[in-house]
């Protein structure tokens, strides 16, 4: 009996050790979890954190395009009404351009006694209301022209 008890108490040594060195084992795996998943988390923080920033920075970069791109808008209306005054500007001296070059044939003809000529293109301007585009010397011309016309 004493063999038996002492195999028993053997065995039962053997197991608790073993039952020992398994909860060992287990904690010591459940030890390497927790660093791995703290590894990870701390590195998912740093990208998060990484992340923010790049927002913020994305955030006031935004910021900073709308308004320059309001100045630019700005601007671009500006210019817009700048081109528009300047097509007026160069419709207008376009009919002085007309006006004169029709005044000059006027006097062309006139001066060539090609008086049916001169009072088409004295019809011509007054259908075309060119004559406000002419300068105060034009006008004068002009006048002169249709006054000896009708003598």
């Amino acid at each position: 009996m004493e063999r038996k008890n002492r195999k028993n108490k053997r065995f039962l040594f053997f197991y608790s050790l073993g039952l020992f060195l398994f909860a060992g084992v287990l904690i010591l795996l459940s030890y390497l979890s927790s660093l791995r998943v703290s590894q990870e988390l701390t590195d998912s923080r740093a990208v998060s954190a990484g992340k923010d920033t790049q927002v913020e920075q994305l955030t006031v970069s935004n910021k900073d395009l709308s308004g320059k791109l309001s100045i630019t808008e700005k601007e671009n209306k500006d210019l817009q009404k700048k081109l528009a005054e300047n097509e007026n500007t160069l419709d207008e001296l376009e009919l002085k351009i007309q006006a004169r070059d029709i005044l000059i044939k006027m006097q062309t003809k006139y001066y060539l006694k090609d008086t049916d000529e001169c009072k088409a293109l004295i019809d011509e301007m007054e259908s075309r209301d060119l004559e406000k585009h002419l300068s105060d010397d034009g006008k004068a011309a002009l006048e002169q022209i249709k006054e000896k016309l009708r003598n």
